[in-house]
């Protein structure tokens, strides 16, 4: 009875935040979508010379799109994936490193590993050494490029699409849950919901 209690007054709790988000000025459900960038360690194709340029390059789409965010606790986050088309030595004296680099973007959910979105660019780099033309062709990234826009506007979409159409199937798994008297998972699949997801967030 008392973890009952507890269960519906984390849920009160959680629905009065919710409204409160809700009622903040203009701002609609798709302006409050956050993107966190992120760069894995030891990321495949990206040397580690280069992955604090390419996460300043992410976090300036996702401020420049209307979707920078960060916090103790991200669930979305940008993510990349840097692919050599071609790899050549330069006749010239001295020689240099010359890449075609395929630089893929992805927004994915962080707790249900789902792509919402992705986007690719191809950079040209020469450089004294391979790593110093992956940075040399990660600085000519353009993250005014048209194409990001689309990239942002698809991921916020489908993160709300995705969970409003999931709804049904998230309240019965927790309702199942808490038929078993697992309580804590049963919120907590609940709370998996983001706010942003209005429509299924206030069911």
């Amino acid at each position: 009875m008392k973890k009952t209690i507890i269960l519906l007054a984390c849920l009160l709790m959680v629905c009065s935040f919710g409204k409160a988000q809700n009622s903040q000025g203009k701002t609609d459900d798709m302006g409050r979508v956050a993107i966190a960038a992120f760069v894995p360690d030891q990321a495949d194709g990206i040397p580690a010379s280069a992955q604090q340029l390419l996460l300043g390059k992410m976090q300036q789409i996702a401020v420049q799109n209307g979707m920078g965010g960060s916090g103790s606790n991200p669930r979305f986050f940008m993510v990349p994936m840097v692919n050599v088309l071609t790899k050549d030595i330069t006749p010239t004296a001295p020689p240099m490193h010359a890449l075609t680099l395929d630089v893929v973007f992805y927004i994915v959910d962080a707790s249900t590993q789902t792509i919402f979105s992705q986007t690719s660019i191809s950079v040209k780099a020469v450089g004294a050494t391979e790593d110093k033309a992956y940075i040399a062709g990660l600085k000519n990234l353009n993250v005014k490029a048209g194409q990001f826009k689309g990239f942002v506007e698809t991921g916020k979409a489908k993160i709300i699409e995705y969970y409003n159409s999931q709804c049904d199937v998230i309240m019965k798994g927790a309702s199942a849950l808490a038929g078993q008297k697992k309580y804590e998972e049963a919120l907590f699949n609940l709370l998996s919901v983001p706010d942003v997801c209005r429509e299924c967030f206030d069911k």
